[in-house]
C-alpha cells in the first residue's frame, strides 16, 4: 500500500552529456525510520546505464534497472553516487519507485532526461548515435586543403563511452585521391599512402587523428572514409565520410611581373636586355611561376 510518510526525492528534468556518466543531483529518500526497518529503491532507465557505488545493498550496476537496499542512511549516500550514461542523444526517463520493510510504498516518480551529444559533436561534426553501439566517430562533414599542401583535417576524433583503459582501437582511412600521413605514437601503418591505419590505445589514436595530414596532388572533389573497431570489445562504430574540397594554391607571380608579360610598351626599360620588350615580361613571368 502507498505510504505517504516515504516520499521520494528526485528532480523532474535532468540533463545528460551522450556518452559521459553524468550525476543526477537532489536524489533522496525521505521517511523517519522504525527501529531496524529497511528501504528498495529501484531506478529504471529507458535507455541509459545506471550506476552507483558499488556495495552490498546495491545492484543492477551499468544495467538500465538500478537497485539499492538497505537502511535509510545508506540508502540516501548511495543515492548521492547515481550516475546515467546514455549512449544516444535525445529524450530519456528515469522511473524511480520506492518501498519499506513494512510493506509502505512511496508514490512514484519521473525524471525527464535529456542527452545532449558532446560538445565537439554538437559543434557540427558528423558521428554515429546508433544505440546500443558504443563505439562512434566523431569527424567533420567537409573539409578544404589546398592543393598540393599537407593539411591537418581538425575534428576527427573517436568516442567510447565504456571504460577505455585497457583497451585497443583500430581506425584506418582511405582517400579517394589524396595521401595520408603521420607522425603518430601509437602503432600506424601506410602513413604516406592513400589508407592508413592507427592502432593503440584511445589516447594513441585520438592523438594520431588530430596531427593527420592530407596531401592532394590534384584540385578538386575529395573523400575520406573512416572505420573504427574496438579490438578488445570487438565492436565496430558505423563508418563516417568527410568530403575534401582541393583548391588550388594562390598565384605567387608579382602583379608588375604578370602585367608586363601583357604589355608590349612595358618592356621598355629593359629595351638594354632584349629588342622584343614583351618577350622580356614574357620570360619574367615565366620565371617567376617556376
Amino acid at each position: 500500500m502507498t505510504h505517504p510518510i516515504i516520499k521520494i526525492l528526485a528532480p523532474t528534468t535532468a540533463s545528460v552529456t551522450e556518452g559521459v556518466a553524468t550525476a543526477i543531483p537532489g536524489l533522496r529518500l525521505n521517511e523517519k525510520p522504525q527501529p531496524g526497518e529497511t528501504f528498495t529503491e529501484t531506478l529504471t532507465d529507458t535507455h541509459g546505464l545506471l550506476w552507483a557505488k558499488q556495495a552490498p545493498g546495491v545492484s543492477g550496476n551499468r544495467t538500465t534497472t538500478l537497485t539499492l537496499t538497505g537502511r535509510m542512511s545508506f540508502i540516501i549516500n548511495e543515492l548521492l553516487t547515481v550516475t546515467d550514461t546514455d549512449d544516444a542523444a535525445g529524450a530519456d526517463t528515469i522511473a524511480i519507485t520506492a518501498s519499506d520493510s513494512l510493506g509502505h510504498s512511496a508514490t512514484p516518480v519521473n525524471i525527464a532526461v535529456t542527452a545532449a551529444p558532446p560538445a565537439a559533436i554538437r559543434s557540427g561534426l558528423a558521428v554515429d548515435n546508433t544505440f546500443p553501439t558504443k563505439l562512434r566517430i566523431g569527424a567533420p562533414a567537409s573539409a578544404s586543403i589546398t592543393q598540393g599542401v599537407a593539411t591537418k583535417i581538425a575534428g576527427m576524433r573517436l568516442y567510447e563511452n565504456n571504460g577505455v583503459v585497457g583497451k585497443t582501437y583500430s581506425v584506418t582511412l582511405t582517400d579517394t585521391n589524396g595521401h595520408l600521413s603521420c607522425m603518430g605514437t601509437g602503432t600506424i601503418t601506410g602513413s604516406g599512402t592513400n589508407s592508413i591505419t592507427f592502432t593503440g590505445t584511445m589516447s594513441q589514436v585520438n592523438h594520431d587523428l588530430s596531427v593527420l595530414k592530407d596531401r592532394d596532388t590534384v584540385a578538386g572533389a575529395d573523400s575520406i572514409q573512416i572505420t573504427a573497431t574496438d579490438l578488445t570489445a570487438g565492436i565496430s562504430a558505423t563508418p563516417v565520410s568527410i568530403a575534401v574540397t582541393v583548391t588550388p594554391p594562390a598565384s605567387r607571380v608579382p602583379a608588375f611581373i604578370a602585367a608586363m608579360a601583357g604589355h608590349t610598351g612595358a618592356g621598355s626599360a629593359l629595351h638594354s636586355q632584349s629588342t622584343h620588350p614583351s618577350a622580356t615580361g614574357a620570360a619574367l613571368l615565366a620565371v617567376a611561376q617556376r
